[in-house]
């Protein structure tokens, strides 16, 4: 359903209930979650026994075992979605010393941040923590990891044809907090520990829609536009943008391609409040072929090296945008 059909609902119904239609989900990893996957397609698998190793990991169990030396970054927000800005590209900027991120980082132990998360019900911040599982956490986190399921990673990953993996984060929010849509340049598998997340989704083919921050801009890959409070003179196209959605509760699995974006909506557990899940990222492209006609994907794909090669090479990153103005405006209408 696009954004011009919701007659009568608010954009946050839109973003709670109201899209196109539901991901798929499969009941066992069998040949139609493979091949979901295969075409770069979401899909969720229930209950999956992925981090069964890790159905112990509390808040509590957490704070007992890692390491106080660990500093974690906790993302606190008021009334806007979570945006973590990618600090390296402030000076990018054509007035820097007036950027004002929208989500505040403090640093602190798991055991000092433990104490916050709990108390999230009680102040009027969201809240978010995501962060690289690291082999400094402790004995017992590393033991938790190690028997993962590795085998079932191993064949998803070769089926798909995918690269290495990259990273493996913890992503804990709480309730009411949620991400500014966003995409990556990477696959990613979201595989959830407690609590209850809604995921929206858009295709590749929404990048003209959501209007991305440029690449030289603090805020790559984020989506400008306010789901809440559409500027709709300033992002006319956001009418049409369409959406599917998946609610994911423990030990459900969201596969999320490269160049979807994607939006997260913590609904969290009754105890707590919170969320916890894991994520997978995998490198895209490995050993793929380039197909004809251009998927989705592949287009925003070039673009962005397009965008990535300009932005090298002008000396001021924030004129990219008149040359590609330039290149474009009334030659191929």
């Amino acid at each position: 359903m696009s954004i011009d059909t919701v007659d009568g609902l608010s954009l946050q119904s839109f973003n709670a209930l109201e899209t196109s239609e539901e991901v798929f989900r499969c009941q066992n990893a069998d040949f139609v979650w493979m091949q979901n996957i295969r075409n770069e397609i979401p899909v969720v698998l229930q209950h999956a026994a992925l981090l069964n190793s890790a159905s112990k990991w509390s808040l509590g169990y957490l704070s007992a075992n890692i390491h106080r030396k660990v500093l974690f970054s906790l993302n606190l927000s008021h009334g806007d979605c979570a945006q973590l800005a990618d600090e390296t590209k402030i000076p990018n900027l054509h007035r820097p010393a007036k950027f004002r991120p929208c989500t505040r980082k403090i640093f602190l132990n798991f055991a000092e941040a433990r104490e916050i998360l709990l108390g999230s019900r009680l102040i009027k911040e969201r809240i978010l923590l995501d962060e690289p599982l690291r082999e400094e956490y402790g004995a017992n986190i590393q033991a938790d990891m190690r028997n993962f399921d590795w085998p079932f990673l191993n064949s998803v990953r070769s089926f798909c044809v995918w690269g290495n993996l990259i990273q493996v984060n913890l992503v804990i929010g709480t309730e009411g907090s949620c991400t500014q849509a966003k995409f990556e340049e990477h696959h990613m598998l979201l595989a959830v520990i407690s609590g209850s997340v809604r995921v929206t989704l858009f295709s590749p083919d929404n990048y003209s829609t959501l209007y991305p921050y440029p690449i030289y801009h603090p805020y790559d890959r984020y989506s400008q536009v306010d789901f809440a409070h559409p500027d709709l003179i300033k992002y006319p196209n956001f009418r049409r943008a369409y959406a599917e959605q998946a609610t994911l509760g423990p030990n459900d699995i969201l596969f999320i391609p490269a160049f979807w974006w994607y939006r997260l909506d913590f609904v969290g557990e009754k105890q707590t409040g919170l969320t916890m899940s894991v994520t997978f990222a995998y490198k895209y492209g490995s050993g793929k072929k380039v197909r004809f006609p251009l998927s989705a994907a592949h287009k925003v794909e070039i673009m962005r090296n397009t965008e990535k090669m300009l932005t090298q090479i002008v000396n001021k990153p924030h004129d990219v945008g008149d040359l590609l103005k330039a290149l474009t405006l009334g030659r191929f209408d």
